[in-house]
């Protein structure tokens, strides 16, 4: 049974092992330093961060509209800190359009996600250049969908 850990920001995050715990918290680390907006949405959204083997990060809104849950991917996890600091940006932007009832049609919301992944991860110094180029192809294939 693994127990979960609490970060500075309060969130949980579950101790599995293989260092996954350390990662996440070195990504919202990250995210403090580099973007407040995104630090404040990701700390006012999210209760916990698990690991799944979902083929994608995905969350687990809370059905009173209180803080959620973060599912990280685990295929996630070894693409890198950066890689999971994205990850947590784009999916507590879904947790806060659940906790606020602000429904949007599903392209339009990871649309609007991508955007704002896209925007943190300018901010992010020496950030790897494939992160970038795949949240622009991801708003490129979203849009053209529309």
């Amino acid at each position: 049974m693994s127990l979960p850990t609490l970060v500075s920001a309060q969130i949980k995050i579950d101790d599995v092992g293989d260092g996954w715990k350390v990662k996440v918290d070195s990504a919202i680390t990250l995210i403090k330093k580099v973007s407040p907006d995104a630090w404040l949405l990701l700390d006012s959204t999210t209760s916990n961060v698990e690991f799944w083997l979902g083929d994608r990060s995905s969350t687990r809104p809370d059905p009173n509209f209180k803080k959620g849950t973060i599912l990280l991917a685990v295929d996630e996890i070894e693409l890198g800190v950066v890689n999971i600091a994205a990850v947590l940006v784009h999916e507590s932007l879904h947790l806060s359009f659940h906790q606020r009832k602000f429904a949007l049609e599903p392209k339009q919301e990871e649309l609007t996600a991508y955007i704002w992944e896209l925007l943190f991860l300018v901010q992010v110094p020496n950030c790897p250049l494939w992160l970038i180029q795949n949240a622009e192809a991801q708003i490129k294939t979203i849009y053209s969908e529309k």
